[in-house]
């Protein structure tokens, strides 16, 4: 029993230890950061860029965005095809075999020299990428 109890804690230290990791949407905007705006990110996905990742589940992998709007991510066990759009201030992705294939947009703030995050658009954390080249 004393040993589930010790698992059961460490577990939940664990996962608020992670869970910090991920800086709210909301503690940015109170710090006055703003998403990138949709010039921003055409500037930014202007030519090829391929990225590192790790996302909420601090899984982590790599993808490339083409300038043609073609996409492709590899988590080290899959990978996938698919395409991006940038509608807005938010830049959508979809890959066929991930989440679904349903398209997913998401709100991105520079937070470091070379560190995005990135919130879906209802404020929950997906990822935090930097670029490779």
């Amino acid at each position: 029993m004393k040993t589930r109890s010790l698992l059961a804690a460490m577990t939940l230290v664990v996962g608020l230890g992670l869970a910090g990791c991920a800086t709210s949407e909301k503690s940015l905007t109170e710090k006055g950061m703003k998403p990138l705006s949709e010039a921003e990110l055409k500037a930014l996905y202007s030519g090829t860029r391929k990225v590192k990742w790790t996302n909420a589940q601090n899984r982590s992998g790599t993808g490339e965005f083409r300038a043609d709007g073609g996409a492709s991510v590899d988590w080290g066990t899959g990978s996938a095809q698919g395409k991006y759009r940038i509608v807005g201030n938010t830049l959508c992705s979809q890959y066929e075999g991930v989440r679904g294939g349903s398209e997913n947009c998401f709100r991105i703030y520079k937070t470091g020299d070379n560190e995005y995050k990135q919130y879906f658009t209802n404020g929950d954390y997906n990822a935090v990428v930097s670029f490779t080249n």
